[in-house]
């Protein structure tokens, strides 16, 4: 096959660009920047007409983007023999083919964002795969001062967890089984609250880590007066001193002054409770409509809700915690924001109906994220942060 299908040198060293820009909100510095792109080129933003007309204008055919989302790879004239030969040659084959131009228009057509809340969700869905990217990207080039602290590590350690969580969400996701994505949600919430604790409480939140180094020699587990070793203090046996190192999530939010947290912890995590643990309040939801729901229509978008959420939260903490660098703080304010607006295109939609609603705990749960959602950093501590200056 004619060599004049591959892509030129030129137009693959702005796909990088483009796909960097689309996921940070910025163009990339080539001397700090990786952009994390093969691996993740099947999990870009196909249904985003906006990211596909800018690799367009960056110089790439239709038929080659069809040709990159479906082989992975983008081999230039320069450097195709790389690649396999077997998948080099399917990469010309599909970029040869009128009809993959074709379906590059498809995926440009108005329909697709004729729905804002469909918008929405699929924005959330892309999400959790940028998110990954960005965890990445921050893991592999920042946080060097980070590094330096035990809660810096404790904060780094707990996002690494997230991303792990994050990746098993898209798969899930992309294999359809979104009934399963919330016992993973349920994980990913409780990785928030350590966060939280780190980014609020660094003076307790250290000991977390010391469960890691308890070794008989320098640390220890403490023992109550029965005798039985008691998991949640450790003992440094060089000066007697005692560390806490497990904590209930309702004493983080207490402990951190996170009253919007608080308050929304007990029906949110009752909640995701219930679609991990076969509780009552799932039994009686079977029991009533007398069926056992093995279709559940709902899945989807309440899915995507409750881990839209969940991951912005994620990313709340991660923006202003103070020992990452400016760059990556801003990266995660961008996250923020996409997440955020993403959310309350779906929330708008939904208020009308809770309203009706009353106080029931729906409600009440709907209208705490609301209000998370609309002043992320409005809660006592940061009220009281603002009235120390």
């Amino acid at each position: 096959m004619a060599l004049d299908t591959l892509l030129e040198p030129q137009a693959r060293e702005q796909f990088p660009d483009a796909l960097f820009l689309t996921i940070f909100g910025r163009n990339p510095n080539h001397k700090r920047d990786r952009a994390f792109l093969i691996q993740y080129l099947n999990t870009i933003g196909k249904t985003r007409e906006e990211i596909i007309e800018l690799y367009l204008k960056r110089g790439i055919t239709k038929a080659q983007l069809a040709a990159i989302y479906e082989t992975g790879i983008t081999p230039t004239r320069a450097d195709f023999k790389k690649y396999p030969s077997r998948l080099v040659r399917r990469w010309m084959g599909i970029a040869s083919q009128p009809s993959s131009a074709n379906e590059i228009d498809q995926r440009l057509g108005r329909q697709i964002q004729t729905d804002p809340v469909g918008e929405a969700a699929t924005t959330l869905y892309l999400e959790m795969s940028y998110s990954v990217i960005r965890i990445c990207h921050l893991l592999e080039t920042g946080a060097k001062q980070a590094r330096l602290s035990d809660v810096g590590t404790l904060f780094l350690y707990l996002l690494a967890r997230a991303a792990e969580f994050l990746r098993s969400i898209r798969v899930l996701n992309n294999n359809d089984e979104t009934g399963s994505v919330l016992t993973l949600v349920r994980g990913l919430y409780e990785i928030f609250a350590r966060l939280l604790f780190a980014n609020r409480r660094p003076d307790l939140a250290f000991a977390l880590v010391l469960p890691a180094v308890v070794d008989g020699i320098k640390f220890e587990y403490c023992k109550n007066k029965l005798g039985r070793v008691e998991r949640r203090r450790v003992r440094e046996i060089s000066s007697g001193r005692e560390f806490r190192v497990d904590y209930s999530l309702p004493e983080i939010f207490s402990l951190c002054d996170a009253d919007r947290d608080a308050a929304i912890h007990p029906d949110f995590y009752l909640t995701l409770s219930a679609e991990v643990h076969p509780t009552a309040e799932l039994l009686f939801e079977y029991v009533q409509k007398k069926d056992f729901l093995l279709h559940r229509e709902r899945d989807t978008l309440f899915t995507m809700h409750m881990a839209g959420y969940v991951l912005f939260l994620v990313w709340r903490e991660v923006a202003v915690f103070p020992l990452l660098s400016r760059r990556d703080n801003r990266d995660a304010r961008y996250a923020l924001n996409i997440t955020r607006d993403a959310m309350l295109a779906i929330v708008e939609r939904l208020r009308p109906f809770v309203f009706e609603r009353g106080d029931d705990p729906f409600g009440k749960l709907f209208l705490g994220i609301y209000e998370s959602l609309s002043s992320p950093y409005d809660d006592k501590y940061w009220r009281n942060e603002r009235s120390a200056l």
